[in-house]
């Protein structure tokens, strides 16, 4: 492939001129045949002067040695380049770079070129030189100073050293340095020393270290080369701080952050401080959001905070924010205020705020929330559009039909054909069901909005599963369903009497509605562990599997249950689970496909109120 990939891949050309570091490539006999732009730019040349051999005249001529005794290596083990050396610019500047290469081989293995990158690493190394200057005035007594000498074997070691690493000074002295360094990070110290024996002092930045028990630490380490009255380098200075506190701390910081963060996130809050005396104000990314920002960068003015804000709402923001601006103010706020968002909706937003606590005498900051409650406000306003069209809408003409029907069954019995009372009979009948689905419903909304309530009294499960049991005889007779019950006389217990009927009805009302003629219902009321313990079994139809974490769902209607045409309106199972829940019980289901399921309600034996006796 004649040109190697500058030739064959002409996009390369054009990613490699946007490339922020410096791109060549040699042919298979080390001849330059491309760089980029920003090659040139580190180099300080025009791509011509690059070509053939001339790449190596940009290499410092100290270093040009080191850089083709390293390249033939690298060749000849088969493995990339990788080296850190130095560019001489025309203009006498010196370049430091890391250089990387690799080679681009044909399908038979032959080398067609070799692709390289410099990175310009000048501004790095002259700040180590800086950091370098400074090592040698660190003397912290807490710190561990350590000498040792080219070879890197301690000959020196203070208290500090002795208080991090754990080592005593006759301990210490007379072995290898290589002593404190972790395995996996022992090319760091071959790497130290090299710079050491250069006269160069190195500063790691943060590492890790090994302590005398074997655990690891974490230090910040500054080796700064030590020198004879000559100037000739004949050891070298170590001073190494313990950090390991304050990268836990650091470690603990960043997760917190993190998970404030992303909890404000999935939660539409966020968050603000205000700085009355400087108006200065402190936004989290998520309060951005929630007044349609982009998060970062400055905290956008008030002017256009209000600009963001619904008409009729902003004098109400405006007087917080002056409120909270006058000398000595200090109260705590709550309200909702409307933001118009980008999309054209309004967005519902509650405000609260207060005084910040723990302040410095004299320094007032108030800091608060931003809560996105659109939903809630929305769902609130649905609930109670929800209760006045069922109270108004359902409820009335249904209890009306009702009526209307048991009288005239009553008072024109005789004057009915039989089909007549049938009709009158149908009209009940679907009338106390539909009466039935919209108190269903309204219990449903109240569990939805956090109202519904239990009354805790005295309920015998036993007698309240065998009255269930007899009210569904004649449906499950019909059906040729065997219908048994297993009980003791009594089992009392502290709850809602009225509720856990329902649990009863609803469970065994399902049970029958999904076994076939010719099954059979059990009903087992237990004590066990302490609980009372319902448990309504079939041998019906059973469960998809998978179905089962989702039978408690509102409005969800298993599938066997809609194949079969089952009737059912996906609210019994729900507010099964709800009642249950509020007598702080458990509710589990367990079936298979075709053989049967079986739901087993456990409740606490908590003991009932003492009924309180009158005196006449």
């Amino acid at each position: 492939m004649t040109g190697g990939v500058r030739a064959a891949e002409p996009r390369f050309r054009a990613l490699a001129n946007s490339a922020p570091v410096g791109i060549y490539e040699l042919d298979s006999e080390g001849n330059c045949v491309y760089v980029n732009a920003h090659w040139c730019e580190l180099a300080g040349v025009e791509p011509e002067a690059a070509l053939g051999r001339g790449w190596m005249n940009v290499i410092h001529p100290d270093d040009l040695g080191l850089v083709v005794a390293e390249w033939t290596r690298a060749a000849e083990e088969n493995r990339g380049f990788l080296l850190e050396y130095r560019y001489l610019r025309p203009d006498g500047e010196i370049v430091w770079i890391v250089g990387r290469a690799a080679t681009v081989r044909g399908e038979d293995g032959e080398v067609l070129s070799y692709l390289g990158t410099a990175d310009d690493v000048t501004a790095r190394r002259d700040e180590e030189r800086e950091r370098q200057a400074l090592a040698a005035l660190v003397k912290a007594s807490t710190d561990a100073i350590i000498g040792k000498d080219l070879d890197g074997t301690i000959t020196s070691w203070n208290p500090g050293a002795e208080r991090i690493y754990g080592y005593s000074a006759e301990e210490a002295i007379g072995n290898p340095i290589e002593l404190l360094v972790p395995d996996d990070l022992t090319g760091e110290l071959e790497s130290i020393m090299a710079m050491i024996r250069k006269g160069e002092a190195v500063e790691t930045g943060e590492t890790q270290r090994i302590r005398k028990d074997g655990s690891r630490i974490d230090v910040s380490v500054t080796v700064s080369p030590v020198r004879d009255a000559s100037g000739s380098v004949i050891g070298a200075s170590t001073v190494a701080r313990d950090i390991s506190k304050r990268k836990l701390v650091e470690r603990q910081l960043d997760d917190e952050r993190r998970q404030l963060a992303e909890a404000q996130r999935l939660a539409k809050v966020g968050s603000w401080e205000f700085e009355p005396a400087s108006g200065r104000w402190r936004w989290s990314a998520q309060q951005f959001r929630n007044l349609d920002f982009e998060p970062g960068g400055e905290v956008p003015s008030l002017e256009a905070v209000l600009e963001r804000i619904h008409p009729d709402d902003r004098d109400q923001f405006r007087q917080h924010v002056m409120a909270m601006s006058r000398e000595g103010a200090a109260f705590d706020f709550v309200f909702d205020y409307r933001v118009m968002v980008s999309d054209g909706d309004l967005r519902t937003l509650e405000l609260r705020g207060g005084p910040a606590p723990d302040r410095a005498p004299g320094q007032r900051e108030f800091i608060g929330t931003t809560r996105d409650v659109t939903g809630e406000r929305d769902a609130e306003r649905l609930k109670d559009e929800f209760f006045s069209l069922v109270s108004h809408e359902l409820r009335t003409p249904l209890t009306s039909i009702i009526g209307y029907a048991e009288l005239l069954n009553e008072l024109e019995a005789q004057n009915l054909s039989e089909q007549g009372r049938r009709f009158v009979e149908v009209i009940d009948r679907n009338s106390r069901r539909e009466l039935n689905l919209v108190g269903d419903l309204l219990m449903l909304t109240r569990i939805s909005a956090g109202t519904f309530e239990i009354e805790f009294g005295r309920a015998d499960l036993a007698e309240i599963a065998a009255v269930a049991v007899e009210s569904a005889r004649p449906v499950a007779e019909k059906g040729g369903i065997e219908l048994v019950l297993e009980r003791p006389e009594t089992l009392v217990l502290g709850g809602d009497r009225h509720r856990l009927s329902q649990v009863a009805e609803n469970l065994l009302s399902n049970a029958i509605k999904f076994t076939p003629d010719g099954g059979r219902v059990t009903v087992t009321v237990t004590e066990a562990d302490g609980q009372a313990v319902l448990a309504i079994s079939d041998t019906g139809i059973g469960i998809v599997p998978g179905e089962a974490g989702r039978l408690f769902e509102p409005m969800y209607r298993a599938a066997d249950a809609e194949r079969h045409h089952i009737q059912g309106t996906g609210l019994g199972l729900a507010i099964v689970k709800a009642i249950v829940d509020a007598h702080e019980g458990t509710i589990e289901v367990e079936g298979e496909q075709g053989v049967g399921t079986t739901f087993t309600v456990r409740l606490p034996r908590r003991e009932p109120p003492r009924e309180t006796a009158v005196n006449d």
